[in-house]
């Protein structure tokens, strides 16, 4: 048998080991072939600061609409002559992860024109005469332009339809009113901006409003909400109603 025989035979063996063993690599048994699973979406810690802090925004905005409604309330109810009601120091947000889920805290201090309300709620709204027309922005009666259908004043809008809280409801008491505008706008941030918070199946959304400082009477008592994970995303997905899901709110003062 000749050398260069050998080596030829060699060669072919070698070359047939080869592929013999790529094909053993490439035909793997099937729980070889699985990818190993990605994580469960669960955000970043930074992912998360910035969905905190951006449901902070949402409830920033319904402390403003909670006073905006608080002052409707009072032109439409009692002091026409009073333009603006406001927070006397920007409300204060915070929140932060908890084994429940979500905490947010909501502090407040007192109202501006606080002193007027008072004074306006111990006296009879002024009632339009015949002929004249009440303007809210303004405060007093004007005379309507006989020229024109409606009796406008330049520079001047008519209010707005009261909404929510702003609506006369037989409450008189400032204090019980800016309450329950807090509430409901607090209620309405929690319904409808919450739904990029990381919120797992079986944790809670929870926010706590406190005053810092009374403006009316006694001071207003600590307010804390509390929703189910499920119950947020079952109102998302339109599986139940907005007011079932304001019922299933767990609503508590302290």
């Amino acid at each position: 048998m000749s050398r260069s025989f050998i080596v030829s035979c060699t060669i072919v063996a070698a070359a047939a080991a080869v592929s013999a063993q790529e094909i053993a690599t490439s035909v793997k048994p099937a729980t070889q072939q699985k990818e190993t699973p990605s994580p469960a979406a669960t955000p970043s810690p930074g992912d998360q600061k910035t969905q905190v802090g951006n449901f902070e925004v949402f409830l920033q905005g319904a402390m403003t609409s909670a006073i905006d409604r608080f002052g409707q309330w009072v032109q439409v109810q009692a002091a026409p002559n009073i333009v603006h009601v406001g927070w006397a120091s920007r409300p204060v947000f915070q929140g932060f992860p908890t084994p429940e889920g979500l905490t947010f805290t909501v502090q407040h201090g007192r109202i501006i024109g606080e002193e007027m309300v008072l004074v306006a709620l111990q006296q009879p709204r002024p009632q339009p005469q015949p002929g004249t027309t009440a303007v809210a922005a303004q405060g007093g009666l004007v005379q309507p332009d006989p020229m024109v259908a409606t009796s406008p004043v330049a520079g001047t809008a008519a209010a707005p339809p009261a909404e929510g809280c702003a609506k006369p409801n037989g409450v008189m008491n400032p204090d019980q009113k800016i309450s329950e505008c807090v509430q409901e706008s607090l209620i309405n941030a929690m319904l409808d901006s919450s739904f990029m918070l990381p919120l797992k199946k079986g944790q809670w959304l929870i926010v706590v409003d406190a005053p810092m400082e009374q403006s009316f009477g006694p001071a207003s008592r600590k307010l804390i909400l509390s929703i189910k994970a499920e119950d947020l995303q079952a109102y998302h997905e339109h599986k139940i109603t907005r007011d079932e899901a304001i019922a299933r709110i767990d609503q508590k003062r302290f």
